[in-house]
């Protein structure tokens, strides 16, 4: 069964959402903030709606973001629980994936040790969590997270005439990985609305052809 859930999303909130994803640690806090948001969502006024954010749970299971002129996309790798009004996410090696399990992925994946060649300096903060049970199961989690697959695609409608080619670099486009070496772009012949993208995208519905 196919679950949607859109999102409107204020200008503080499209500020993390569209900042430039350059490596595992910007994915993962992405998609914390994404869980962090959910929890506590409350709509913004009309007048502050800045972007979109839309959850798609079915074979195709992704969370989209929307602004104008650019979306993107990042596979969801956990599991959806609908109780009432209430979204609660799970994974496989947590049962309740709480604000506290975000925020302690978030304060490790920004702690210096981070970014440290020093695999003891990186492993320290997870050993110590594992060995006082602290958050059962919160290791095999953020390993989880360090390595499941992270699906990246962004649409872009990109006029900058520094940029533009209408070979190289044509005005719509996607833009498929986020690193320097395996990224490419994919140039379209039109606009490309929200719904084509997550159609596109959607293992459900009709394939889409090249040229």
């Amino acid at each position: 069964m196919t679950k949607e859930y859109y999102f409107s999303l204020d200008q503080s909130q499209c500020d993390w959402a569209f900042k430039a994803i350059r490596n595992k640690k910007d994915v993962i806090e992405i998609l914390m903030r994404v869980l962090k948001t959910i929890s506590v969502y409350t709509e913004p006024s009309a007048d502050k709606v800045a972007g979109k954010m839309k959850l798609h749970i079915s074979k195709m299971s992704r969370v989209f973001f929307f602004i104008e002129g650019k979306y993107y996309s990042l596979a969801f790798p956990f599991t959806l629980e609908v109780s009432g009004d209430n979204l609660c996410f799970c994974s496989g090696e947590i049962e309740v994936i709480d604000s506290y399990i975000t925020s302690k992925v978030l304060a490790i994946i920004n702690d210096s040790s981070y970014l440290n060649p020093s695999l003891w300096a990186f492993f320290e903060p997870l050993v110590e969590l594992e060995d006082h049970q602290t958050i059962p199961g919160f290791w095999q989690f953020f390993k989880m997270l360090l390595t499941h697959e992270d699906g990246y695609i962004r649409y872009d409608v990109d006029p900058d005439p520094r940029r533009l080619d209408p070979r190289s670099h044509p005005l719509h486009h996607f833009d498929v990985f986020y690193s320097n070496q395996p990224t490419f772009k994919i140039g379209l012949r039109e606009h490309y609305t929200n719904d084509d993208m997550i159609d596109l995208l959607n293992r459900e519905t009709d394939c889409h052809f090249f040229e």
